[in-house]
């Protein structure tokens, strides 16, 4: 995602011209900073899945080296993060799975805050929500709004 909005160099010889920032520099519009890093998988009794977790890190650590490359393509934090830990606390959220309550959901079109626990009818099934996993769900994007 990084290089198809900041591309590369040198770009890459067939893909390089394909990319938001190759479009972008063509038509003169302003590249987007970057804000913050939402990373998905968090399991909803710990912390987040050991290879989701590991793919985060590793993100992190790959975006905290373009960072100190190029620190523009970022919005600014007070204090500047000067350690990849102090960056993905500044610029990465993790996000928690939305388990059944978020198929439910998107399978129905319903509005989760709009759903509460209980029984919804997917396929012919009858699927239990719990509706603290709900709450869980609604006040984890309500943290990443907060964030933006």
């Amino acid at each position: 995602m990084f290089v198809l909005l900041h591309g590369q160099v040198p770009p890459h010889p067939i893909y390089g011209s394909f990319t938001y920032a190759a479009r972008a520099q063509k038509l003169s519009m302003h590249i987007p900073q970057i804000h913050l890093v939402v990373g998905n998988r968090l399991t909803q009794y710990g912390g987040a899945a050991s290879a989701f977790g590991a793919l985060s890190d590793a993100t992190a650590d790959a975006l905290f080296a373009a960072y100190r490359s190029h620190p523009t393509y970022f919005t600014s934090r007070k204090p500047k993060p000067t350690t990849v830990s102090a960056f993905r606390n500044a610029y990465s959220q993790p996000l928690r799975d939305f388990n059944t309550a978020g198929v439910v959901s998107a399978h129905l079109g319903m509005r989760l805050s709009g759903m509460s626990g209980g029984y919804y009818e997917v396929h012919d099934h009858r699927v239990q929500v719990n509706g603290e996993r709900i709450q869980e769900c609604l006040d984890a994007v309500d943290g990443i709004v907060a964030l933006l």
